[in-house]
């Protein structure tokens, strides 16, 4: 490393700095526990984190980000040693070590940071969360050398979370402008460092290599997903001409409309949301069309089930202006058209348990499609605004003596309320997408007085001036007050209950001295609880991306408006109430198997029960039931609806 420090970017220099200290703190402490297994696997772990990630900051240092269709190719090295990293905890399962392994195994995700965009760190905290449950097994089983192996290793993960939030905050920065060639992508650093003239750009080193632009039928979108949609059309042909004519309208926005979108995207800068409307017409348009043939058809019509449930599931096309993950997105869509699916599949036969199964599976790779390449949602890597070329010329030099000064500022209209806001563009969007021939209920009605062929006079006025509704002053609307970010805070209050409010990327320990003590904890984000000693009772409010961790519990723990959080029991826990709450997962001690769970308007939750080699069997909570009304017992009776699959 020495021989070719002083050679290296400053960015890259600064990893190492940030890593070097940490790396050596978790070598030693691997040393003092670990066994054969361990020590393996430790040493790929290390080896990825101080040779394959400096690897690929050097490469975006003198080339540019590589395609969708290419990402699994230029980051095939660390695929491979975080598949070695996996394979070693496979094989040694049961073993005393296994716990060791599964945390290395599960911190290893952190070093996909390199992959990920627009929040790479967010990626690294992930990890750490899910190597917490086995982390804190290692330090309850392995004594003091157990905690301090933890501490080290919980260091090197902050300390790469850190350099990536100072140098990558929105993604590993590729800075040239040529595509990497195919015989540096698995060379070391040395042949790196030899071969990249570092301090005068990449030129050299980069001029044999074509920059190529993938769109139409070469993009990853399309590869994954044409043969679905070839099953998914010709099973549409069996059910009937009606139907036929919408699918065929759903197979263009998928395989011609959406490319357009993500080739877009490859070339262009984001475009601000009050122009998505413009920008995402054709979808728009197209989506109209098949949510009318919907609306139009009569309830009776034998089509008229498929027919909705298409237009449920043509909804999904709006991942690529949705927020979030779109996979989750596309996934909570299929969720509302299965609804319709099933009803369909109950009114017709075998054919309709067919296409629907086919739509399923096409919904399901697109689902996988995007968790590889948008996992954050489409990304704009452009430089150019929408509707101009790269090569534009660029504007004229302005006249001698400077510009002229600025027009005044306009009053705002009294029918502007102020500036819009950032989802204006969005919720316009999805408005349109969904009115379908509802969308010219909004115009007025022309009446005679106001017909100019009959009132030739009414040419002569050439501008319509707009009536101003009473009480509406032209004045601009007052801007919205700033949001105040209140600081963190924990206490006891009387002796009784934990107060915990407004913690953000912390570990907060908290130590209870009487099993009487409750713990409450509001409006937390990528915070981890562990709570010491046995409690009474542990209630999340308004919480985002948290774990709590706690040794025994007396009563309950409640969720309530939470997002995205994890409940891990090492010991008892009578019960768990879950209440307006997106996301959670629940690990199971061996004591606690007896716990009860009760749910209420929540999703996404999945219960992790260990099993006799140490892993998890993780099984999914219900969301969807159906309920009938006994004629017998006179009441209804509700059962939770079976998945299809």
């Amino acid at each position: 490393m020495a021989s070719y420090r002083d050679q290296l970017p400053s960015e890259v220099l600064a990893y190492f700095d940030a890593i070097d200290e940490k790396v050596k703190a978790f070598q030693e402490a691997t040393s003092k526990i670990a066994d054969e297994p361990v020590n393996q696997q430790c040493g790929i772990f290390v080896e990825t984190f101080t040779d394959v990630i400096p690897r690929y900051l050097l490469l975006a240092q003198a080339y540019s980000a590589p395609a969708p269709n290419e990402v699994m190719v230029v980051f095939k090295v660390l695929a491979s040693k975080i598949q070695e990293i996996g394979a070693i905890a496979d094989k040694n399962k049961g073993e005393d070590s296994y716990q060791m392994l599964m945390a290395i195994q599960s911190a290893s995700d952190a070093l996909n940071w390199v992959t990920v965009s627009p929040k790479p760190a967010n990626s690294i905290g992930d990890a750490y969360d899910g190597c917490l449950y086995y982390a804190n097994r290692v330090s309850k089983d392995r004594g003091d050398d157990g905690k301090a192996w933890v501490k080290a290793l919980s260091q090197l993960l902050n300390a790469m979370k850190a350099y990536v939030i100072d140098y990558h905050k929105s993604g590993l920065m590729w800075k040239g402008s040529s595509k990497c060639p195919a015989t540096l992508r698995e060379a070391d650093i040395s042949t790196l460092v030899a071969q990249l003239s570092l301090s005068g750009g990449a030129s050299s080193a980069a001029s044999g290599a074509s920059v190529s632009c993938d769109s139409g039928d070469d993009s990853p979108y399309l590869q994954e997903l044409s043969a679905s949609l070839d099953d998914l059309m010709e099973k549409s042909k069996a059910l009937g001409d009606l139907l036929e004519q919408q699918m065929t309208k759903f197979d263009s926005i998928a395989r011609v409309v959406i490319p357009k979108y993500l080739s877009m995207a490859e070339q262009h800068q984001a475009p601000p949301q009050s122009d998505y409307p413009k920008v995402f017409s054709e979808m728009i348009e197209v989506t109209g069309q098949i949510v009318s043939m919907s609306d139009s058809t009569k309830p009776t019509h034998p089509q008229s089930l498929l027919l909705n449930t298409v237009k449920s599931a043509a909804e999904h096309f709006n991942w690529v202006v949705a927020p979030g993950r779109p996979q989750d997105f596309v996934k909570e869509c299929m969720d509302s058209t299965t609804f319709y699916g099933n009803k369909a599949i109950k009114a017709g036969g075998d054919e309709e348990k067919a296409w629907f199964k086919s739509l399923a599976q096409y919904m399901r790779i697109l689902q996988q499609t995007l968790k590889d390449f948008y996992p954050s949602g489409l990304v704009w890597k452009g430089k150019t605004p929408i509707g101009q070329s790269s090569g534009a010329a660029a504007p004229p030099p302005p006249p001698p003596g400077g510009l002229p000064p600025p027009p005044p500022p306009v009053a705002a209209s009294a029918h502007s309320g102020g500036s819009s806001s950032g989802d204006d563009g969005r919720t316009e969007l999805f408005s349109q997408l969904n009115k379908g021939t509802d969308i010219t209920k909004g115009l007025k009605k022309v009446t005679k007085d106001m017909q100019t062929h009959k009132h030739p006079e009414l040419r002569a006025g050439a501008v319509v001036t707009a009536v101003e509704k009473k009480g509406e002053g032209a004045s601009a609307a007052k801007p919205a007050a700033a949001k105040v970010e209140k600081p963190p805070k924990m206490e006891l209050v009387q002796d009784k209950k934990w107060i915990v409010e407004n913690y953000k990327d912390e570990t907060v320990t908290i130590e209870i001295s009487d099993f009487k003590h409750t713990v409450y904890a509001f409006n937390c984000k990528n915070t981890t609880f562990i709570v010491k000693n046995k409690v009474n009772f542990i209630s999340l409010d308004n919480c985002a991306k948290c774990g709590v961790v706690f040794d025994d519990l007396l009563s309950s723990v409640d969720l309530v408006n939470c997002k995205s959080v994890q409940i891990q029991a090492l010991s008892k826990m009578p019960l768990l109430n879950i209440d307006k709450t997106d996301g959670v997962q629940v690990y199971l001690s061996p004591e606690c198997l007896d716990v009860e769970i009760v749910t209420a308007k929540s999703s996404e939750m999945n219960v992790l029960v260990p099993q006799e080699d140490g892993d998890f069997s993780e099984f999914p909570i219900p969301e969807q039931y159906k309920t009938v009304f006994d004629s017998k017992k006179k009441r209804l009776v509700t059962t939770c609806s079976e998945s299809l699959g």
